[in-house]
């Protein structure tokens, strides 16, 4: 799965916001040019309730489409690291 996000996207490790279990960086769609925000999580640092609090964000924003809330655009998972990608 991480070929396919790194075949798909150009992420900028220079731009970057830390959250409480996670990073998010700045990433550019190769072929669109499109620039979406990327949340990097690191799985092996999340306790039971965090990774079921990412797992409820996550059904939540791919059921929700609205205009004023960030839409959920693609999500790649390694044994280690949940890559989810969202609008800008």
């Amino acid at each position: 799965m991480l070929l396919d996000l790194a075949y798909i996207f150009l992420i900028f490790f220079l731009f970057y916001i830390r959250g409480a279990f996670s990073t998010v960086r700045l990433g550019l769609n190769k072929k669109t040019k499109k620039k979406y925000a990327i949340k990097i999580i690191n799985k092996p640092e999340l306790d039971v309730d965090q990774q079921k609090n990412i797992q409820v964000e996550i059904d939540i924003l791919k059921k929700v489409k609205h205009p004023h809330v960030i839409s959920l655009e693609d999500i790649f998972e390694t044994p280690s690291t949940l890559y989810v990608v969202m609008e800008l």
